[in-house]
This record gives structure tokens, C-alpha cells and sequence, in this order.
């Protein structure tokens, strides 16, 4: 399996584009046609997902409506910084009231 078919079977259920699996790879200084080790693209995809996320939108156009899975993604994200043994930077911030302290 291509270092591009690799990631577009982990990315592709989400909407992301050929282009943007393209931009990936470079930005990585990964190629397209090498079979790298899964460990290593799985390291791309995460240093990019904070990139891809601003692209997931909603598009509707003549009646016909496509929303993307973030949810789905943020879970992927989540998993796959878990696995890496990585920081999840898009978890969400939990704040707690400690007012009642003072």
C-alpha cells in the first residue's frame, strides 16, 4: 500500500481531499508512490489534522446538502493522539469554578 492510498483510507471517510492527502505528504516530506511505516504517516496525518479541521463545513447548493463528520474526526483525532502517545491539541478545555475556594 502507497504511503497515498494509506492515508486516504484513514482520511477519505471524512472528505479529505486528493489534494489535501498531496499537501500532507509534502508538507511531511513524504511521497506519494513509498510505503513508509504506518507509524510514520499515522505522525503526518496528526501533525495535519489541525490544519484539516478548519475545512470541515457543511455545503449546501440546488437542495442538496453535504455535512462533514467532525464529530467523527475529533474521535479519530482523539484516538489517534492517544495512540501516538502525543498531546491532543483539539480536546476541549475543561474549566472548573473554584469561586466557592475563595
Amino acid at each position: 500500500m502507497t504511503n497515498f492510498e494509506y492515508i486516504t483510507a484513514n482520511l477519505g471517510r471524512f472528505g479529505i481531499q486528493p489534494s489535501q492527502i498531496n499537501a500532507i505528504l509534502y508538507d511531511n516530506g513524504l511521497s506519494a508512490e513509498d510505503s513508509d511505516d504506518p507509524r510514520v504517516l499515522k505522525l503526518a496525518m496528526h501533525k495535519s489534522a489541525l490544519l484539516l479541521i478548519n475545512g470541515l463545513t457543511g455545503v449546501s447548493e440546488s437542495g442538496i446538502s453535504f455535512q462533514w463528520d467532525k464529530d467523527g474526526f475529533l474521535k479519530w483525532y482523539s484516538l489517534l493522539s492517544k495512540e501516538l502517545g502525543a498531546e491532543d491539541s483539539l480536546a476541549k478545555s475543561v474549566i472548573t469554578d473554584k469561586s466557592n475556594i475563595w
